[in-house]
């Protein structure tokens, strides 16, 4: 947009990296400085102008394997320049490829995707996406109308590649990279049609074992917010499908959502929404191992909602491990540095015991945060 007159000048494009076209494409010069500047993001992620006006940009870029560069970009010339790096510490550091998988096989024939990332040391041949099959963790996003950046140099991704594992994100419907008509396919649906997305579609945790990414034995699951419901349900209808199960902020309890679609949770419909759909009606008997993690200031998703999946479990001989980390200073989602660091070091602990991979001491992390282990065992 035009700094000055509030002109639109380009728009944003969005299905695997961020594309910027211009408005009025009889404008050479400017659709030349989109055609140059959106090939030096090709690799993924995007670029954004600090200064638009004028001869010189300063031009922000992200990419999917480094860190992010802020670079100088003369429009006269159509050359453009590296200025800094704004992570120095990773400048020689490799980081793991990302790669958009883009096959279209759901059960119905609403198309998806998904981004995998592998280790560096585990890249396959030309033919092959991997070296050998991996334990793999899927990583479903939150939403489900959200898009994340995973073209943008991901840190989970990057964490978990690093510790030997292969991570698959399936964008799901739901996700407005297809479109307001298939975003709004998932509306009111609570999730049903994207765990058979993630589960049953060549697009997702099928596709990652028929094309021996994964082995079907080491699979777990990651999800934030809406992710971390859907992959609770996931786990409650297919106990025997993963290893181990990380909800961050998200509902195990939907009696909430329920109410709020106006049924009434004690009618046949909503009793059996709850019991396909309600990780806590099923926790006595929850087979997955599960990390549940909170903000004790979470307005979107209540501290109780999120709790419930443990304490459900807590003591019964039927179910599996659980674990309940409290952040009392954090929200929906972690933002405060020693909680981020200590949220990674406890999902690479719980998964290396239930997965395998390599796993680094994260206790000093741990203690310099505001972690709260409120239900089972410490994990680090």
């Amino acid at each position: 947009m035009d700094p000055e007159t509030s002109t639109p000048l380009a728009f944003q494009t969005y299905f695997d990296r961020k594309v910027y076209i211009p408005v009025d494409s009889t404008d050479t010069q400017f659709s030349r400085d989109c055609e140059i500047l959106n090939e030096l993001a090709t690799q993924g992620g995007e670029w954004i102008v600090r200064d638009i006006k004028g001869s010189t940009w300063i031009v922000a870029v992200t990419k999917a394997a480094s860190q992010p560069q802020v670079y100088e970009y003369d429009r006269v010339s159509k050359q453009y320049s590296l200025l800094f790096d704004t992570r120095p510490e990773l400048r020689n550091v490799a980081l793991h490829p990302t790669r958009l998988i883009e096959t279209v096989s759901t059960f119905d024939g609403t198309p998806v995707f998904g981004f995998l990332t592998v280790p560096r040391t585990k890249q396959g041949s030309s033919d092959e996406l991997t070296s050998e099959v991996l334990p793999l963790v899927v990583d479903v996003h939150q939403g489900p109308a959200y898009k994340p950046d995973y073209f943008a140099c991901n840190p989970l991704h990057q964490l978990l590649a690093e510790r030997g594992y292969a991570v698959f994100a399936p964008m799901y419907r739901g996700s407005p990279t297809f479109g307001r008509k298939v975003q709004l396919t998932a509306e009111g649906m609570f999730g049903r049609p994207v765990q058979q997305d993630i589960l049953e579609s060549t697009d997702s945790i099928q596709w990652t074992i028929d094309n021996k990414v994964a082995d079907p034995s080491k699979i777990a699951c990651h999800g934030q917010s809406y992710g971390g419901h859907i992959s609770t349900v996931t786990a409650t209808q297919n106990p025997t499908l993963y290893r181990g199960l990380i909800n961050m902020t998200g509902p195990s309890d939907i009696r909430g959502s329920i109410r709020l679609l106006g049924i009434d949770v004690e009618s046949e419909e909503g009793k059996n929404l709850l019991r396909t759909h309600s990780a806590v009606s099923n926790a006595a008997t929850f087979k997955t191992p599960v990390l549940l993690a909170h903000g004790g200031l979470d307005h979107p998703v209540r501290l109780g909602t999120g709790e419930a999946l443990a304490k459900g479990m807590e003591g019964s001989e039927d179910a599996a491990e659980a674990v309940f980390v409290l952040f009392p200073n954090e929200g929906h989602g972690f933002y405060h540095a020693n909680n981020v660091l200590a949220y990674g070091g406890i999902v690479e602990a719980f998964l290396a015991k239930y997965l395998g991979g390599r796993v680094e001491s994260c206790a000093e992390d741990v203690a310099s945060s505001t972690a709260e282990f409120r239900i089972g065992g410490v994990l680090v």
